[in-house]
């Protein structure tokens, strides 16, 4: 008994040093793509694809990102950009930049381009987006992630910004639009932007959330492996007696 307290005590103390491991990235925007530092431009009404395929994967889930920008502006010459840059003096990130009086919407798929992604994130809570850039104007920008599991079911949960500023936004799986979803085979994420008028956001990062549990939980089991072992030593020590 005493030798189980005692490892108790030190798992505990393990796992405290060991529990955080690193998340898994789904897009870091960190390749030097074919379309580094471009800008794309889309028209009145009009629908532009901007896709990158062959990526290196260390950097992008599945190797590929396909993408479009579709605006709803007051005037066929005025035109929102979308602009995917690597090294620069902000670091890697995917820009939106709008413009006029109506919304934009981004799309961003990563599906394998089409084969499927296979990805198992049993071992995750969520899906986090890390904005370095979110401007007054873009309060309000909603952003909608849709995944499909193996068993082809999509389920979506939407976000809206209302502050500005730095942030993440986390899409937790235990979120209500998650429910059911099958997190060990994961096929298609699929995140939807509408950024209003005017609105600028810039997305550095889009990676899961590990699951890490709580350093209070794992410091209690500590504690009461230690207890329990100076207990059950103090026991032997009056029955020796």
């Amino acid at each position: 008994m005493y030798k189980f307290f005692l490892t108790l005590a030190f798992a505990a103390v393990a796992l405290s040093g060991t529990a955080k491991a690193a998340p898994i990235v789904i897009d870091n925007f960190g390749e030097p793509p074919s379309v580094s530092g471009a800008e794309f431009h889309a028209a009145d009404d009009g629908l532009l694809p901007i896709n990158d395929l062959g990526l290196l994967t260390t950097n992008v889930v599945g190797g590929s990102r396909v993408g479009s920008v579709q605006s709803f502006l007051g005037s066929p010459t005025l035109g929102d950009s979308v602009t995917l840059t690597y090294g620069s003096g902000f670091g890697s990130h995917f820009t939106v930049a709008t413009a006029g009086t109506g919304t934009t919407d981004v799309n961003l798929m990563y599906d394998a381009n089409g084969a499927g992604l296979a990805l198992d994130l049993s071992s995750q809570v969520g899906i986090m987006l890390d904005f370095s850039i979110l401007d007054a104007a873009a309060i309000g920008t909603t952003f909608t992630l849709d995944i499909t599991d193996v068993t082809a079911t999509t389920f979506s949960e939407t976000l809206t910004a209302t502050t500005g500023g730095p942030q993440t936004f986390d899409f937790l799986f235990s979120l209500p639009g998650y429910a059911g979803l099958d997190t060990s085979t994961i096929d298609t994420i699929e995140l939807n932007s509408s950024v209003p008028a005017n609105g600028d956001i810039r997305i550095s990062n889009i990676q899961s959330i590990e699951n890490v549990p709580e350093p209070g939980s794992l410091a209690i089991w500590g504690l009461i492996g230690i207890a329990g072992a100076f207990g059950f030593w103090r026991m032997r020590r009056k029955v020796g007696r």
